[in-house]
């Protein structure tokens, strides 16, 4: 009997292996640099789009800002179709994310970004369920420069996830700032970090004359995260790859 619990036991920690290495594999793949024909085919728009390629399904989405860098309603749908979730659920995605994005492409002159997570329909307390918050790779960026950019930001919530191998982003009322080393599917192990960065990127934003995005009424505070990270669904993900 001993011996049929302990051959149990090695089955299933053969299993996790396995789906541990595959999983590391297709992060792996999200962090490859893009084809340099997608650059090029990129940058010769103007202006240049901000496209998303979700990682459950296959296609992209596109966007393309006016002359100011903001994009207009009709725009909007498009990272509304992105962004649902695989039940074909799906929020508003709040405009202040997509600009926080644009800005992102544009830094990293990468042609698309991979999207982890938009819309989760989870609790309503959620940014993820709001339209409020993306987990996302860029294409040869990695997860440490992406998230040191958009800690520049300001009204921002930046959280790494090293294990996860991605990035969370979220507009708020005040910036905070957090590194998650849970693995994929495990507790959340959150530790607010760089709390003083957190205070000076708000004020330079407050400078510049941007305007913090209010938190939703009966919403997570802004000095708590709230969010359960994307890996736990990200098995569908992982066989097929994208």
């Amino acid at each position: 009997m001993t011996h049929s619990s302990t051959g149990s036991r090695n089955r299933r920690s053969n299993s996790s292996a396995r789906a541990s290495a595959a999983y590391r594999r297709q992060v792996a793949r999200w962090h490859e640099p893009a084809p340099s024909d997608a650059v090029a085919q990129w940058a010769s728009h103007s202006p240049a789009p901000l496209v998303f390629r979700p990682v459950r399904y296959p296609g992209h989405y596109s966007l393309v800002p006016d002359a100011t860098g903001l994009f207009s309603a009709y725009q909007l749908r498009a990272a509304r179709k992105a962004f649902s979730y695989r039940d074909a659920l799906s929020h508003d995605v709040h405009p202040a994310l997509m600009e926080r994005a644009y800005r992102i492409v544009r830094e990293f002159r990468v042609p698309y970004l991979w999207l982890i997570s938009g819309y989760r329909d989870t609790r309503s307390t959620s940014r993820h369920s709001q339209g409020r918050a993306m987990d996302i790779v860029a294409p040869g960026v990695s997860n440490t420069q992406l998230a040191r950019f958009a800690r520049t930001f300001g009204y921002t919530g930046v959280g790494e996830y090293p294990q996860s191998g991605f990035v969370h982003i979220d507009v708020r009322s005040r910036s905070y700032f957090w590194v998650d080393r849970s693995a994929p599917g495990a507790r959340s192990r959150e530790r607010q970090v760089r709390r003083g960065e957190a205070h000076q990127a708000d004020h330079r934003a407050r400078a510049r004359g941007e305007l913090p995005v209010e938190d939703d009424a009966g919403g997570d505070t802004a000095d708590a995260t709230g969010e359960q990270p994307a890996s736990e669904l990200l098995d569908a993900a992982v066989p097929g790859g994208s």
